[in-house]
């Protein structure tokens, strides 16, 4: 802890330290990012932040500065610390403000940028189960909904994607994750630079629930890393495969699939530079 906050001085006056890496974690919502922020949350070196846009009303008032993560993690020597920041594109300003802040972040900051893939169909089956069991917001399981679905998610995907491109992010697949984290936490801290930690691999023994948010169940009740709560609606999978849309879109959903198997199949984690040219453009273009 700082000296002078030990000797009394109040947080907000002791003089601020900046963290010796940021990682910035995004995804589209329901792709996992709660889980895996939580296995680094635990970490004795990381400072953690869950989705500090989508966690307030007027996110905008937020500033995206390093500053503003200290204060909301009640900390102010962040010295030698990593702070891992997720946040989701559930709107496009919560991916613009994460962007922000790494740009404007001091060089003196290592700056990582991590996303997380999961396949599309689970992805959106999750959304619309969680949406009715955490908000009571039914949403008809039909062909409508997934093109809305698509539709938003395209969009937020192909900025999340240029922002992992600029800066030559990782991709991570949740599967390959949830299968094997332990190897993917170990190929993350070698791509990152830190040591993972016994705690990391039983993160809902340590975790601190109150700062958690993107998932009630972790908040409430979290569970181990098991690749079984990832893909597991099979059924309603073949169902919503079958669904009558546009072509465009399913082209877009096999386009994320194979990008997401891509991954999976080189390990789990991957420079963005080392997608293939032609993967890329068509999630980077306007497919």
């Amino acid at each position: 802890m700082n000296s002078e906050v030990q000797a009394g001085k109040p947080l907000d006056e002791a003089p601020f330290v900046p963290p010796k890496k940021i990682c910035a974690l995004v995804a589209l919502p329901r792709s996992g990012t709660t889980v895996i922020t939580s296995t680094f949350a635990v970490h004795s070196q990381v400072v953690a932040v869950f989705e500090p846009w989508n966690a307030t009303k007027n996110s905008e008032a937020l500033k995206p500065t390093i500053n503003e993560m200290a204060r909301l993690a009640h900390k102010r020597d962040l010295g030698g610390k990593i702070l891992f920041i997720k946040e989701t594109g559930t709107r496009p300003i919560f991916v613009s403000n994460l962007r922000k802040l790494v740009e404007d972040a001091p060089e003196t900051v290592e700056k990582h940028v991590l996303v997380v893939l999961r396949r599309p169909v689970q992805t959106f089956l999750s959304e619309v189960a969680r949406r009715g069991e955490w908000w009571d917001d039914k949403v008809e399981l039909g062909p409508e909904t997934l093109k809305k679905w698509v539709n938003k998610s395209r969009t937020s995907l192909r900025s999340i994607l240029h922002f992992a491109k600029d800066f030559n992010g990782l991709i991570i697949s949740l599967g390959a994750f949830a299968s094997h984290p332990k190897v993917v936490l170990e190929d993350l801290s070698r791509r990152v630079g830190f040591e993972v930690e016994d705690v990391q691999l039983e993160y809902e023994k340590h975790l601190d629930r109150k700062i958690v948010r993107g998932d009630k169940n972790v908040e409430s009740n979290p569970t181990s890393i098991d690749i079984h709560k990832v893909d597991f609606r099979d059924a309603d999978d073949e169902k919503v495969r079958n669904f009558n849309v546009e072509i465009l879109d399913k082209k877009w959903i096999d386009a994320v699939d194979a990008f997401y198997d891509f991954v999976s199949k080189a390990g789990g984690v991957l420079q963005f530079s080392d997608i293939p040219e032609d993967m890329k453009s068509q999630l980077l273009g306007h497919l």
